[in-house]
């Protein structure tokens, strides 16, 4: 069940993802996120978001900043060799209430593509 919220995500920091975890799927192009969100992270480069384990490429997070402790809601390729511009299968990552989750794949997502609990 989703609950109605009137939570507002924002940009997260690579500090707030620390903690987040796989929670589903999402079908989409490369470019239909950069469309709804703009570029993501770069995990190969020097950084704050490099991966260090080189299992993610790239990846965007968000943070719900309506509670003390915040909603996290991250979208990242996984382990693939695909070139990123061709993948259409992404994880969903998230830390903290799943209804929140929920909505904001419902909200960003409702028409577009296909969230999938398993592939």
């Amino acid at each position: 069940m989703i609950m109605k919220s009137n939570s507002k995500f924002t940009k997260a920091k690579f500090k707030d993802v620390w903690g987040s975890g796989f929670y589903r799927y999402i079908k989409a192009t490369y470019e239909q996120l950069v469309e709804k969100f703009g570029e993501p992270h770069d995990c190969t480069q020097e950084g704050d978001w490099r991966s260090g384990d080189s299992k993610v490429r790239v990846e965007w997070a968000f943070k719900d900043g309506s509670a003390r402790k915040p909603t996290i809601v991250t979208i990242y390729e996984y382990k693939s060799d695909q070139p990123i511009r061709e993948i259409t299968t992404w994880h969903i990552g998230s830390k903290g209430k799943r209804e929140l989750v929920d909505q904001f794949l419902k909200n960003h997502f409702a028409n577009e593509v296909i969230v999938d609990k398993g592939i």
